[in-house]
């Protein structure tokens, strides 16, 4: 999926919107099922939100260890990793999204 702005790159084929922990472990775990994906996320926030390590406590239970990253450290995470796939995270508020044009307007 393709962001209208020229800044994002027209050839993506995930995009994820949100920065929290929800959207950056979704786009880590996209690029680690599918390395050659190329995976946009977008944020409204200039730093992202992840998980670092996770410690089982009981059966049901999980601890997270969460940290606070820039927008830049999945793009780097995701170089030199297997496949030709890669993800990028841009600062940004998604207005809207079009499917079938595979695009979305930003704010």
């Amino acid at each position: 999926m393709a962001a209208a702005d020229a800044a994002f790159p027209p050839e993506c084929d995930v995009l994820v919107v949100g920065g929290g922990i929800a959207g950056v472990s979704c786009a880590e775990e996209i690029r680690r099922l599918a390395p050659n994906a190329r995976v946009l996320l977008v944020s409204a926030s200039r730093s992202l939100v992840g998980v670092r390590s996770v410690v089982k406590v009981t059966l049901t239970i999980e601890e997270l260890d969460v940290v606070e990253r820039p927008l830049d450290f999945l793009e780097a995470q995701s170089e030199g990793g297997s496949g030709s796939g890669w993800v990028k995270a841009r600062f940004g508020a998604v207005e809207s999204i079009d499917v079938k044009a595979r695009s979305a307007k930003l704010a």
